[in-house]
């Protein structure tokens, strides 16, 4: 069953209970943070999500902290966070709180930063492959060389991931229909009902959702979403716009990466799981055709990485490249050492030499390792290029 899968995320919670008195777990609605929560023993368990006790947090916030507790949906009663500053101050220790959230906390999202130097944020995310399929943590980014690694993930898997998503609730359904209902249903809570959190001021449903839907019909287009592009798509005034674009990515729903030149204009935003940017376009198929399938691959990758990285509390710097001709180079990371990554992925078994000689270019000029992810099955080797399996970072 989907909710007994265990989470990569579980250990770091566990291992900064030991050193941090208030832990803030964040992430999307229904990646499974309830779930977590509740496993974890030898705590109190609330959540806001019940009339009573959202009731009684925003009154009388002192009267529900009975460390070590875990509150859930905590952005419901912004008042907690001050209530909970001033128990860690009167009584500093390890692992008193753990606060969940749909919406980063932020002052941005009107929940004040009471908590700084007290807490420490970790994110959930949805599934990874190795989630999926049970398979041990490993962390296979910006190894010397994945030609070491076994591929360990199936197509098959990989495939039904790319289609339904990460979600634990839903991702291992056989029925389209029921994954369609599924984020419909999640669609709308987060535009309807928690942008009210990451917008609180004059928030507009209807302008989130034309965001959202212009986001993935720009890259079933082949192209990169843009803020100028995404602006083009839904009209508006740009502050209103970019309110509710930012309003999104504090939802955790989409994902900002940078372009290697750090020019803000040249931001991509992208959807954080590949079903809900099937959904937007109202099609099930990932492979509906090769704009999708690319984009669909991008997504899941990006996901990946940004939570294998968070889960082994590595600091992660990630950004994108894209040549003057339009051959993106998808994936650019940084190691500790200051070492550059770039992984292109394809969806060629073998690129054309052309199709790579921008990724080999850039990764001359930053004296980088140059990767090619594509649907081979095997490792190769070509135009002095490694070229992996899209599963063998997974």
């Amino acid at each position: 069953m989907p909710h007994t899968r265990f989470r990569f995320l579980s250990p770091l919670v566990q291992n900064s209970l030991k050193y941090w008195p208030v832990i803030c777990l964040v992430g999307a609605r229904q990646v499974g943070k309830s779930t977590l929560l509740k496993r974890l023993d030898h705590r109190s368990y609330l959540t806001l999500d019940d009339p009573g006790t959202a009731q009684l947090a925003s009154s009388n916030p002192q009267s529900i902290l009975k460390p070590p507790c875990s509150l859930d949906e905590v952005q419901k009663a912004p008042l907690l966070f001050d209530a909970v500053k001033l128990d860690v101050d009167q009584e500093k220790r390890p692992g008193k709180f753990i606060l969940t959230g749909s919406v980063r906390f932020s002052n941005r999202t009107l929940i004040r930063e009471s908590l700084t130097g007290r807490a420490k944020t970790v994110q959930l995310f949805p599934l990874t492959c190795a989630e999926a399929a049970e398979l041990e943590f490993e962390n296979r980014w910006q190894a010397q060389t994945t030609q070491t690694f076994q591929v360990r993930v199936q197509r098959k898997l990989f495939e039904r991931i790319l289609k339904n998503g990460g979600m634990p609730a839903i991702f291992s359904a056989r029925s389209a229909a029921e994954v369609d209902s599924y984020w419909r249903s999640l669609i709308d809570s987060y535009v309807y009902r928690d942008l009210l959190f990451s917008v609180p001021k004059n928030a507009k449903p209807a302008l989130a959702l034309r965001i959202l839907k212009a986001i993935a019909e720009i890259l079933a287009l082949g192209e990169l979403p843009t803020f100028s592009r995404i602006l083009k798509k839904t009209g508006g005034t740009r502050s209103q716009a970019e309110k509710h674009l930012i309003g999104l990515e504090d939802l955790m729903v989409l994902q900002r990466v940078s372009s290697l030149d750090a020019s803000a204009s040249l931001d991509i935003f992208l959807p954080f799981d590949t079903a809900f940017f099937l959904s937007l376009l109202e099609i099930s198929n990932p492979q509906h055709d090769s704009a999708v399938h690319m984009a669909c691959l991008q997504i899941r990758l990006l996901q990946e990485f940004l939570a294998t990285q968070h889960y082994a509390d590595v600091p992660s710097s990630l950004c994108y490249a894209e040549s003057p001709q339009g051959r993106p180079v998808q994936l650019i990371t940084k190691d500790r050492k200051g070492k550059f990554h770039l992984y292109q992925i394809t969806e060629e078994p073998v690129p054309h030499h052309y199709d790579v000689r921008f990724l080999i270019s850039l990764s001359k000029k930053l004296k980088g390792e140059p990767y090619v992810l594509s649907s081979t099955q095997v490792p190769l080797s070509a135009h002095s290029v490694s070229i992996q399996p899209w599963e063998a970072v997974l």
